[in-house]
């Protein structure tokens, strides 16, 4: 009776465990479209003409049968590879400050304990477990400005 009240217990706790995990969410890459999306990027692109119409504040004929170092500069600038980066980062960014708002979650940990005081002829193997409970004191999220999000 003993047993079935522990497994039962043990069960009940992992489940419980269980159900304030984040889901994974899978966003496999696209090869074809991150292709598409590279040979796009012409001197036509109808970004770019946004771009160059607002730094400029004039409208043009598109696309430009002519460009000076002004609108060649800001096209260098709109298809570099390093503002990609910026904006990947800036989503990283965003992320961590999504996951730092974030409750943490209980834990449970069941490992195999080795007992030197059992009794001969008694299996001196045992399942120890520990339930962590995170535990946050004196508003650190809120102080850190986290919680007006």
């Amino acid at each position: 009776m003993h047993r079935l009240l522990s497994s039962l217990m043990m069960c009940s706790l992992l489940s419980l465990s269980l159900t304030g995990s984040i889901q994974f969410q899978d966003r496999p890459l696209k090869a074809d479209e991150s292709v598409f999306r590279i040979e796009t990027r012409t001197l036509s692109s109808e970004g770019l003409r946004e771009l160059i119409e607002s730094a400029t504040g004039q409208k043009t004929d598109w696309p430009s049968k002519s460009w000076d170092v002004d609108c060649l500069t800001l096209a260098a600038w709109y298809f570099h590879f390093d503002l990609a980066l910026a904006h990947a980062q800036v989503g990283t960014a965003d992320a961590a400050t999504i996951t730092a708002v974030q409750r943490p979650n209980p834990s449970i940990t069941m490992l195999p304990t080795w007992v030197n005081s059992a009794a001969t002829g008694i299996n001196p193997w045992i399942i120890a477990s520990a339930l962590k409970i995170p535990i946050e004191f004196g508003g650190t999220r809120a102080s850190l400005g986290f919680l007006d999000l």
